[in-house]
């Protein structure tokens, strides 16, 4: 495996940019379908032809054989597509093989790594350029014919693609000069978009990178046809969250339809998808029939801007003075779950079904019922830090802030005192300190997550 990843490194790295360094490297396919089934196909087909060339005499058959099998290990290629592929910490960059397993220059392209999406069976280029291909498989025999370890891939994808998001470990940011995606808070930047995502909407994204990399693998495979239905359901559990999230955030339904049907280009004008699309999200506001409810419209996180309707909601009692905050009762809205752990005194959402964000307060606020009142109140866990955070730190100086992270959920905690990392810390005098490895960009944090 060392000598094929060896030469793959060697044709790549004349062609990186300065400070770019390669992570990973190995040898994928690509192509309507994967190379074990091209293969027999091609064989079969050379077999039947041959018996129907020369007939069917026992010296036609043994020579059958052996001219199947060539043209199988040959002709496949007509089906599958061999590249060498290098992940740095910016981009993929690939290069298709000739015949002869030479790699051919003038095939050579590079994407960049958030336009990647990862599956167990390969990759996805989520918006292909020109003629490049959108699906890139790993095959058999992978770790010791193609030069590519598997796991280190994996890990260079999704180390990369963060990279450029998360603070280094241990490095002091500045709430006023940083936001999540890097650019100024003022929106000085010359290439900021007209709304601004929450981040909590990205792993909904990420979710449905992968559902869709599984489905183009399905549909482009003849032999695995089957997991579309999965895909679907997967993809659509997704979006239709995100679409929720991202009008509730200002983006208009038309933008956000757009959007997806450049970034899902294969699925758009399936009945699924444009279901998903048809369906829209709830509009910037409360909800219906309570607009006489509040003249203000403010922004959440995700999708979900509730008035008590129940019988009662939640109350927010801080444990050193009479400050007190409001928080909806649990509840589903659409593809968002709320709910509240009143013995931890800790608020959990869950999105599309795919991905939880919580925030505990039990060191600073005890929790009570209320009757409903009429009050707007937000089942959003960035809405509601953002109201909490301060008074919290009037008490507490400094503040710390415990951020427990996994692919599908990130949890939040507030403390009085220090934590184990990751963490961030919160003073009025030092600013803030971003200590550990943190996703800043699935993560709330008062001053860095905008």
């Amino acid at each position: 495996m060392g000598k094929l990843a060896d030469r793959i490194r060697e044709g790549f790295e004349p062609s990186l940019e300065r400070g770019e360094e390669l992570r990973s490297v190995g040898q994928v396919s690509s192509g309507p379908m994967s190379a074990v089934p091209a293969m027999l196909l091609m064989a079969l087909t050379a077999y039947v032809l041959f018996l129907v060339l020369f007939g069917f005499s026992d010296v036609a058959i043994v020579f059958a054989a052996p001219f199947s099998v060539f043209v199988g290990l040959m002709g496949h290629r007509l089906f599958v597509k061999y590249w060498y592929v290098g992940i740095t910490q910016r981009r993929a960059i690939f290069v298709r093989l000739t015949a002869s397993s030479k790699p051919d220059e003038n095939t050579r392209f590079a994407t960049p790594l958030k336009n990647v999406a990862l599956s167990d069976k390969g990759l996805t280029v989520i918006s292909p350029v020109g003629d490049t291909p959108q699906g890139f498989r790993f095959y058999f025999g992978a770790r010791r014919a193609t030069g590519l370890d598997v796991d280190e891939f994996k890990e260079a994808l999704t180390t990369g693609s963060g990279a450029e998001d998360a603070p280094p470990r241990g490095a002091r940011v500045s709430g006023a000069e940083e936001t999540r995606s890097g650019r100024s808070a003022t929106g000085s930047s010359a290439d900021q978009e007209p709304v601004k995502l929450p981040g909590a909407l990205k792993p909904l994204l990420a979710a449905a990178d992968e559902a869709y990399a599984a489905w183009l693998d399905g549909s482009d495979d003849f032999f695995r046809e089957a997991q579309l239905s999965d895909a679907q359901d997967r993809i659509a559990s997704a979006l239709i969250a995100f679409v929720d999230g991202a009008t509730a955030a200002g983006m208009s339904h038309a933008d956000v339809a757009q959007t997806l049907r450049n970034r899902f280009q294969r699925i758009s004008g399936e009945s699924f998808f444009e279901d998903i699309l048809a369906d829209g999200g709830p509009a910037v506001g409360p909800m219906a029939g309570e607009a006489e409810a509040t003249t203000k419209v403010t922004t959440a996180p995700v999708a979900a801007r509730l008035k008590a309707k129940t019988d009662e909601h939640y109350v927010l009692n801080c444990v050193e003075c009479g400050f007190s905050h409001s928080i909806p009762s649990d509840r589903v809205d659409g593809a968002l779950d709320w709910s509240v752990d009143v013995d931890e005194v800790k608020m959990t959402c869950l999105y599309g079904g795919v991905f939880t964000v919580s925030l505990g307060v039990k060191d600073f606020f005890g929790i009570t019922t209320a009757p409903a009142s009429g009050q707007v109140l937000h089942a959003s866990i960035g809405e509601n830090m953002k109201a909490l955070h301060g008074h919290m730190l009037s008490h507490c100086d400094p503040l710390f802030l415990s951020i427990r992270q996994s692919p599908n959920q990130t949890r939040h905690e507030y403390k009085r005192g220090p934590v184990d990392e990751p963490y961030v810390r919160f003073s009025k005098d030092s600013g803030i300190d971003v200590v550990g490895s943190i996703d800043v960009s699935k993560a709330e944090i008062p001053g860095v997550s905008g």
